[in-house]
């Protein structure tokens, strides 16, 4: 490591250090707020497997337990079947089953 990234690193770590200690450091937090959404339960309600949840959603199996464990949160289209799919479960089964 050059002197100069060393030095960017160990001022970063005292910058994010001062900022966990409350002091003014000029750094900026922006909120997200995380879609408030049971995936699990959604999934218990279409009777899917997680496997086959993933699939649904077209995302991998790893990713898809890290929404259910709360790790990570869906996002766009994912995130809006996952909606419709919590009201209406019927409903996208049955257009999932339509050939």
């Amino acid at each position: 490591m050059t002197k100069a990234n060393y030095s960017r690193l160990r001022d970063g770590l005292e910058e994010a250090l001062a900022h966990v200690r409350g002091e003014e450091t000029g750094i900026r937090v922006q909120r997200v707020a995380a879609p408030d959404i049971q995936v699990k339960s959604i999934r218990k309600k279409l009777g899917l497997t997680q496997e086959q949840m993933a699939a649904l959603l077209g995302t991998s199996k790893s990713g898809y337990q890290k929404w259910e464990q709360g790790k990570r949160c869906p996002r766009g289209a994912a995130l809006m079947l996952l909606k419709v799919a919590d009201k209406e479960p019927d409903a996208v089964l049955r257009a999932l089953t339509a050939a």
